[in-house]
């Protein structure tokens, strides 16, 4: 059986939350969770780190055909 990402991120807090998934290696779920209303400062800017990390790190092997995403992701990251 496979956890949901709701059951293993138990923190009320979505920067608390966001930091939980991250942890667990989910990236994407982080960045949803911090985009739910009502949207903080502080998840703004989490959000934001995130997504220029995320970025970094698909950019970091421009032979696997990803670094579109990365540009995506700052692009998006710069909406902020």
């Amino acid at each position: 059986m496979v956890a949901t990402p709701g059951a293993v991120a138990t923190a009320t807090n979505p920067v608390d939350r966001a930091a939980d998934f991250v942890e667990l290696g989910l990236w994407y779920e982080a960045i949803a969770s911090l985009s739910e209303p009502p949207v903080t400062a502080p998840a703004t800017a989490y959000r934001q780190a995130l997504l220029e990390d995320l970025a970094t790190l698909e950019a970091a092997n421009p032979e696997d055909g990803k670094t579109q995403f990365s540009q995506a992701l700052r692009s998006i990251a710069a909406q902020n």
